[in-house]
């Protein structure tokens, strides 16, 4: 009642809301051009000098204001020398902190404090179809940026003889030089670095294929564990498991190797695991990925059985990887 006074207002209103401009791809672009221009100066240009001279070249992610850096591994133990340039900056010397054979990490460090740390995205919640933005140096091209999507998540890839677990599947593109760059989600958040691309076209000169990213949850896992301890001192169990046939959750265990920490705790061949610390065991691999992020001398609770039949409990403590 009290707006009926105002009809002149209403009808304002009513030309202002019919008139407004819809969101266009020009909002969109200038998005994109936004979160890159904010975090293209976190990736850097490595370049690793061995002892015949030979210089390999990486890209690499700065991960907090002490100047750590995060890079695929390669060889850069076996390195003379590593050097590190940062946007707008010259070359400097860098020291390896430590390397992680299993994921292929490897954390460098340079004398370089009060890097503004990139904002901290969770990617255990990306979902398929979310945008994803990945800043590299392929072909020695500085700061190429490249758009995609997710189109994976929690995917198992054996890269260079070694299993990788719980990666994101991407369709940005990859090229040599871009491992270890950065990659952010929508909103500019740290999710992940450029891993390898699983295969390339052999009739064509341009790099095809399936793209994957190390996720920011396991990066920095593993960064906190080289940092305290030089390396990621990753837990064993004692265990052979297969996907069960009869369902598509849960593994069971065909083979229990004799006094390993599985042999202690009383399992048996055949117990079919169902949940590790509270959550449900997909496959194999997704038992293999939780075992690999847990680190020596911590229990880990399983509950065996056959889907609700039985909630019989059993916690191992995990022996030195092995």
């Amino acid at each position: 009642m009290y707006l009926t006074k105002f009809p002149l207002l209403i009808a304002v209103l009513t030309c202002v809301v019919s008139w407004a401009e819809p969101p266009s791809l020009t909002d969109f672009e200038q998005e994109i051009m936004d979160i890159v221009q904010k975090t293209r100066s976190h990736v850097v240009s490595i370049r690793a000098i061995g002892s015949d001279n030979h210089a390999s070249k990486h890209s690499g992610v700065f991960l907090d204001e002490l100047g750590h850096i995060v890079t695929v591994g390669g060889n850069l133990d076996k390195a003379d020398s590593i050097y590190v340039r940062a946007e707008g900056e010259k070359e400097i010397e860098a020291k390896l902190v430590g390397l992680d054979r299993k994921t292929n990490l490897a954390i460098i460090k340079i004398d370089k404090t009060g890097v503004t740390p990139l904002t901290k995205g969770d990617s255990s919640k990306l979902r398929v179809g979310a945008f994803l933005i990945s800043i590299g140096n392929p072909y020695g091209l500085s700061k190429s940026a490249s758009l995609g999507i997710v189109s994976g998540i929690d995917r198992s890839v054996k890269i260079d003889g070694n299993l990788l677990t719980g990666l994101i599947q991407t369709t940005a593109t990859i090229n040599p030089g871009d491992a270890g760059g950065l990659v952010v989600d929508s909103r500019g958040r740290f999710v992940g670095i450029i891993c390898s691309t699983l295969a390339k076209a052999k009739s064509s000169q341009t790099p095809q294929g399936i793209n994957f990213v190390l996720p920011s949850n396991t990066i920095y896992w593993v960064k906190s564990q080289i940092v305290q301890n030089g390396e990621v001192p990753r837990g064993w169990m004692g265990v052979q498991v297969q996907d069960r046939k009869d369902s598509d959750a849960g593994v069971r265990i065909t083979k229990i190797i004799k006094n390993s920490p599985a042999d202690k705790s009383g399992l048996k061949t055949g117990d079919c695991l169902m949940y590790v610390n509270g959550n449900p065991i997909k496959n194999s691999h997704s038992l293999l990925h939780h075992i690999s992020h847990t680190v020596q001398g911590q229990w880990i609770k399983f509950q065996l059985g056959v889907e609700k039949k039985s909630k019989k409990i059993v916690e191992v403590c995990l022996d030195k990887f092995k």
